[in-house]
């Protein structure tokens, strides 16, 4: 795989991750429970990875014989994080709900490196460094401060979501199953995570409740959200095992990138000088920490 394949491929996939977020934000602002958008997520990511043949040649005894794999997998990596961002995301703002997508690339780096995945290389921690500071600086803004009271409660929740996102990534690369192709290991996921949500959804019971006028919308929106998480599960599955867990990490900070231009575009999100700092070392620490570590791969 070539570099520039991979390097587009993660950009495509922090945009994709970026527009879930602002349209489950809108979803739930009218009035849909964030349990069903996480479903919907997932589900479409199903359906997506179905409709592109990866459905064809599962073997259920590969199935049966990895299938602890496929509930740790989908609980860390989807359920347990996109449940609780989406949960948390009216309570402490978009900019901080953001940071669950960024942080995890701390802690999958330094799970990296102590289990010997990731070689210390002063280089590679020196981009990475600027990618999280980058990330901070886009991020700082005198209303996040401010808005803290009261949202303790929900910050901490939010905080386990990097940790279980974190792990996943590197117990994906370490466990990965043998002899089931990428794109069977992706759908199995996702169908795993569609699965535990429907459970949820059959013990909380919670009630859609919105106003007739914006069913339409919430619909065609649900329907956009299905296909972008489909789009971004198909190419984070298709980088996992060529690149590894911390490349896959830097797609955080680039969804706190994106996510902060759509917040602009259709929220009015202000800007700082801070903003377009960290604009800059998210772009400086993406480009040369991948062209880094793709040539480290190659050789």
């Amino acid at each position: 795989m070539s570099s520039i394949n991979s390097n587009m491929k993660l950009w495509l996939m922090g945009l994709f991750l970026a527009l879930v977020v602002l349209i489950a934000k809108s979803v739930i602002d009218a009035g849909v429970h964030p349990i069903y958008v996480s479903f919907f997520q997932a589900s479409g990511s199903a359906l997506y990875l179905i409709s592109t043949g990866a459905f064809k040649g599962v073997k259920l005894t590969l199935v049966k014989r990895h299938f602890s794999f496929f509930v740790i997998a989908s609980l860390l990596g989807f359920t347990i994080p996109q449940l609780i961002v989406f949960s948390s995301v009216n309570h402490v703002g978009v900019g901080i709900a953001s940071l669950s997508y960024a942080l995890p690339l701390i802690v999958t780096y330094l799970i990296s490196l102590k289990m010997g995945l990731e070689p210390f290389n002063i280089k590679g921690l020196l981009f990475l460094l600027i990618l999280v500071v980058g990330t901070f600086a886009y991020l700082f803004r005198s209303e996040y401060i401010l808005d803290f009271s009261g949202s303790w409660s929900w910050i901490i929740l939010l905080s386990l979501s990097p940790i279980s996102i974190g792990i996943a990534n590197v117990y994906r690369s370490v466990k990965w199953p043998t002899g089931l192709p990428v794109l069977h290991v992706a759908l199995l996921t996702n169908l795993f995570s569609a699965i535990t949500y429907l459970f949820l959804i059959f013990i909380l019971a919670p009630r859609f409740d919105i106003a007739s006028s914006e069913k339409l919308n919430v619909t065609l929106l649900l329907i956009i959200l299905m296909l972008l998480s489909g789009s971004g599960q198909f190419l984070l599955f298709s980088l996992q095992k060529s690149v590894g867990p911390v490349f896959i990490g830097q797609t955080g900070s680039i969804v706190t990138l994106f996510g902060g231009v759509l917040g602009y575009v259709f929220y009015g999100d202000s800007y700082s000088i801070y903003t377009f700092i960290g604009s800059l070392f998210i772009f400086i620490g993406v480009f040369y920490y991948s062209k880094y570590k793709l040539l480290y791969t190659q050789n």
